[in-house]
């Protein structure tokens, strides 16, 4: 009662049961701010299992998500959320 809705917003994390994805790319829908590095990308992609996805795919990070990520599966769909959150490095 007593936190900061701004304060709680830096520390925490949430993954919504229905993942919201932009349309854009998939480097957008990671870091809208675009202050992290590829490797952090990957890394975070590896962590979720999708690496193997988007290496396979020509256009890498810069794959083209469609809106609402309609040209992913509900499950890729929330990895992606995951590892936006895993970017944040806060808690999930």
């Amino acid at each position: 009662r007593n936190l900061d809705l701004n304060d709680l917003r830096e520390k925490l994390s949430i993954i919504p049961q229905d993942p919201f994805l932009f349309e854009g790319t998939l480097r957008e829908n990671l870091d809208n701010t675009g202050t992290r590095t590829d490797d952090e990308l990957w890394n975070a992609l590896r962590e979720t299992r999708l690496e193997f996805k988007f290496r396979n795919n020509p256009m890498g990070l810069d794959a083209r998500i469609e809106e609402k990520g309609k040209n992913l599966s509900t499950g890729e769909r929330q990895l992606v959320c995951l590892a936006r959150a895993i970017l944040t490095k806060r808690s999930i």
